[in-house]
């Protein structure tokens, strides 16, 4: 019910009286009374659930005066829109066995410092609400360093639906389907990155991130998160999952950092073929048969043989 209420102002969430203030938390109860109000007058209560408005960032301030006020027992779930730049999704999360701590960098604008707090805030507040992640995306305005590339987006996608899944995340929403906006379907704006969030071009043609949709949908159906895995080196990552087709790992770098692009004057996007992490490096894991299969982000399987139980990643 409602989206990104939170934004107080016009300006994006940390301008002026945005993120923090909770200027609107106060009418937004009223709202959620009167919603409640109409639900029961039409005996309704067993066939619609409320759920938050779409927080933008993880707002604790806003939560806070919420429950405050009364309202967090006016809703049934928690929808969040966790928000990135040009970082990745895992960003700032460098140990995920420290104990998290909440900060200017751990509760607003990146993805997974978003999620990890509403997480922890859900299970500390009950754990009787699911979170919903109304807004996930990658959008690919081209020539912006603050914007995924093409290659970029693909990666990060796959990662934005493993972290949610490993924060037991009930619905995570992509933004959107196709380029362009609401009240233009189809059309095209040069100047306007809100164009640019979907998985297909306007011309219908597929960007790369489908098929990373298409993989991440296939290899994560069904799966239950296990656990972060413990690599032998600290800058290599990985998420386990048990799935009925046996464990899927997901596995990655952050030998070249976090940060995806560098603000430079006309930024050029690099083209989609182009690999933009640099080092390289191999990595022995325990296989159970002859061989273990490896997906890259848009679906190509291979096979890698196993010696004496181990094979060899790059």
């Amino acid at each position: 019910f409602g989206n990104e209420l939170n934004m107080s102002t016009a300006g994006i969430a940390m301008e002026g009286e945005g993120i923090g203030k909770a200027l609107l938390a106060e009418p937004y109860v009223e709202w959620l009374k009167e919603v409640h109000r109409i639900r029961k007058e039409m005996g309704a209560e067993d066939k619609v659930k409320i759920m938050s408005f779409g927080v933008a960032g993880m707002d604790l301030k806003f939560v806070d005066k919420l429950r405050e006020l009364g309202g967090w027992d006016l809703v049934e779930g928690f929808a969040l829109l966790p928000g990135r730049g040009n970082v990745a999704p895992d960003y700032p999360v460098s140990d995920p066995f420290a104990p998290w701590k909440v900060g200017p960098k751990g509760g607003y604008w990146n993805y997974y410092g978003s999620v990890k707090t509403a997480a922890l805030m859900l299970k500390e507040y009950g754990g009787d609400k699911p979170l919903w992640l109304t807004e996930i995306y990658a959008p690919t305005f081209p020539n912006s360093f603050w914007e995924d590339s093409l290659r970029h987006g693909t990666e990060n996608l796959v990662l934005t639906y493993a972290l949610a899944q490993a924060e037991n995340v009930k619905s995570a929403m992509w933004y959107q389907l196709f380029d362009s906006v609401w009240h233009n379907r189809l059309g095209v704006s040069e100047k306007d990155r809100e164009y640019h969030f979907g998985l297909v071009n306007r011309d219908q043609s597929l960007k790369p991130l489908v098929l990373a949709y298409a993989t991440t949908a296939e290899a994560l159906d069904e799966a239950k998160f296990n656990r972060w895995l413990k690599l032998p080196d600290p800058d290599l990552k990985g998420l386990l999952f048990d799935t009925p087709r046996g464990p899927v790992s997901v596995l990655w770098s952050r030998k070249d950092g976090y940060t995806l692009t560098k603000k430079v004057p006309n930024f050029p996007s690099p083209e989609p073929w182009v690999e933009t992490w640099k080092t390289k490096t191999e990595l022995s894991v325990p296989v159970a048969g002859d061989a273990l299969t490896a997906i890259d982000p848009i679906g190509r399987k291979s096979e890698i043989p196993a010696k004496d139980g181990m094979a060899a990643l790059t």
